[in-house]
């Protein structure tokens, strides 16, 4: 069996790569969100000022039907939401799938942590009971010859 102080040392290490996985995690989230949430934002806006348009213009020229009937295809010039476009619905893709790898790859540090940790346990149990049983030897060994 290693010494506990391998065991320790792995324990860091694997602790320190969970920890690593997290910021990254928590960087992608945060991109992620701003992503959909700003582009939802500016969508929102965007849909709002082309109503208030199609309002006033149909108030302006509520009497001409012709004019009236081109002012109500506002409509149609609508923002589509953030999934509607190819290139950025494919980037919050890639950036959920690689959110998710981090998340595997933070589970598996922290079994590995976890694990280390204990094995770090068991080792300086091992080392203290070692050290006791050597003791009691040198004591013996002393009585015996004090004894003698």
């Amino acid at each position: 069996m290693a010494d506990s102080g391998y065991y320790y040392r792995q324990y860091c290490s694997y602790k320190s790569q969970a920890e690593g996985y997290e910021k990254n995690i928590k960087a992608l989230k945060n991109i992620k969100d701003r992503l959909e949430s700003d582009f939802e934002d500016e969508q929102r806006n965007v849909n709002k000022e082309l109503r208030d348009l199609e309002s006033d213009l149909k108030e302006a020229v509520h009497h001409d039907s012709k004019f009236y009937n081109i002012a109500s295809k506002c409509e149609t010039y609508n923002e589509k939401g953030t999934s509607a476009d190819a290139q950025l619905s494919s980037a919050v893709g890639a950036l959920e799938d690689e959110i998710s790898d981090l998340n595997k790859k933070k589970e598996d540090a922290e079994k590995n942590r976890d694990t280390s940790y204990k094995n770090y346990e068991s080792a300086k149990q091992a080392e203290k009971e070692a050290r006791e049983k050597a003791l009691k030897e040198a004591m013996d060994a002393l009585l015996k010859m004090g004894s003698s």
